[in-house]
């Protein structure tokens, strides 16, 4: 498959391209290698924007339980980033995300020209142990990207718990964190997938989260 991409890649690196490419089910390697030949076959300043899907046994999928060696990483994507230029991203790996707050400010810092980024946008980051996004990492991430207009994430769902007192707490700590940010004023879409609130936890949640993105913004979840 690999060298497959590599050989078709070389004959249309002149030009911008969107890709939209379904690969097989495979371990982990299968995806990490055709983002290795994306970035090995493509000029960097010519991608401007990528969707890419991984096939799965749907029932196999949703009646198993996520296995950490499964799961995307940092790593699994960081090939993907000598684009520069890219606008719109859109991976849905069928496989558990661990990415935590250092993780997406590479990203950021790498996508600065981002309008749009889905991670997982169909299936989520999964359940269980791993690197998750706190609130704090989200509005470094954030600040980062002005022309930001729909993001799909996972946030840490410990932040997200908690008895009235400790969702206060947090949420004056976070008042003060906001002081010197600015959400991205296009940003008009936010879905935070398989992070799971507690419907008692909703509104208390939702004051949390005040001020990190810009009125009228709408965020959703799961759960």
């Amino acid at each position: 498959m690999a060298c497959f991409l590599n050989s078709f890649l070389r004959k249309i690196t002149p030009l911008g391209a969107t890709f939209c490419t379904r690969v097989g089910r495979s371990s982990e390697e299968g995806p990490v290698a055709f983002f290795e030949a994306l970035a090995n076959g493509i000029a960097p300043d010519c991608l401007k924007s990528l969707t890419w899907s991984g096939e799965v046994d749907v029932k196999q999928y949703y009646f198993s339980e996520w296995q950490p060696h499964k799961a995307m990483t940092f790593s699994s994507f960081h090939r993907l980033l000598v684009f520069a230029n890219l606008t719109h991203v859109d991976l849905d790996t069928r496989r558990a995300i661990h990415l935590g707050d250092a993780d997406l400010q590479e990203i950021a810092c790498s996508w600065r020209h981002l309008e749009s980024l889905f991670i997982n946008k169909e299936t989520g980051w999964g359940r269980g142990a791993g690197l998750r996004v706190t609130l704090d990492g989200l509005v470094t991430f954030l600040g980062f990207l002005p022309r930001l207009r729909e993001l799909c994430v996972v946030l840490d769902e410990d932040q997200l718990a908690g008895d009235a007192s400790q969702l206060d707490a947090r949420r004056k700590t976070m008042a003060e964190r906001l002081r010197s940010y600015s959400p991205p004023r296009a940003l008009h879409t936010v879905d935070l997938l398989d992070t799971f609130v507690s419907k008692r936890e909703v509104k208390r949640v939702g004051e949390l989260m005040w001020g990190i993105f810009p009125r009228g913004c709408s965020v959703s979840t799961w759960g």
